[in-house]
């Protein structure tokens, strides 16, 4: 028989990964030593006081474990049956719709997704790829700003048009760790290996042109402040 404790990846059976949900209580995160992809979840979790164990995978060990995880991926998390669940926007909104971090109304849905894709969007343009070369030419870090500073006017007028102190509405949703540690895996992240692109990225940010964002910015410091005072230092 399978030990419990033993991970293993789930077939997709759709009644199993509820069910699996309904039981989280202390599982574990797999991800490599940066931010990036895992670090909404760890927002959100460390947001509402849930604990779990984290796993570290340093790139020389990745290799060995990259055919054993679902779909050749990280982050994972494990559950306390040892089921392994991957894709990190599903990982992360099914932590947030237990444990109460849900849009209200098709509005809140809507803007709750709109997050998700522009920043799916913008990773898709491939810059962060250019942060584990030995330099970022200038012609690159102009068109990386130029394409950021859009995107937070983008990020700007969504604020505009909800109208709401959050990102989905008045209370925290997904959506709002998701953006948040977008913006402090780069642009406020002062870890960056590459000053001149964290730099030139920073510098879209606290101006007059997003006034909206920049108050979110400063609520979400606040709501996260004793995350943000402890979290490791990476570069992305």
């Amino acid at each position: 028989p399978q030990n419990p404790k033993t991970p293993r990846v789930c077939s997709v059976d759709f009644h199993i990964i509820i069910k699996s949900l309904n039981h989280f209580t202390m599982g574990k995160l797999i991800y490599f030593p940066f931010y990036g992809r895992a670090e909404p979840t760890r927002m959100l979790l460390a947001h509402a006081g849930e604990k779990y164990e984290e796993q570290t995978v340093q790139m020389a060990d990745w290799g060995a474990m990259k055919s054993e995880m679902p779909g050749g991926t990280l982050p994972v998390w494990v559950d306390e049956n040892g089921l392994m669940l991957g894709q990190s926007i599903s990982i992360l909104q099914a932590f947030a719709r237990k444990l109460g971090y849900v849009p209200k109304g098709f509005l809140g849905d809507w803007a709750n997704q709109w997050v998700a894709d522009t920043i799916a969007d913008f990773n898709a343009k491939g810059y962060t790829g250019k942060l584990f070369g030995p330099a970022v030419d200038e012609a690159t870090v102009k068109a990386w700003t130029d394409d950021y500073r859009k995107f937070n006017q983008a990020v700007e007028k969504h604020l505009a048009l909800m109208k709401t102190q959050f990102l989905a509405g008045d209370n925290l949703t997904a959506s709002d760790f998701n953006l948040y540690a977008f913006v402090y895996a780069f642009a406020l992240n002062k870890n960056c290996n590459h000053p001149n692109v964290q730099k030139s990225l920073e510098a879209t940010h606290g101006t007059s042109e997003t006034p909206l964002l920049n108050a979110w910015v400063k609520r979400m410091d606040a709501e996260l402040k004793d995350y943000m005072a402890k979290r490791p230092a990476y570069i992305l």
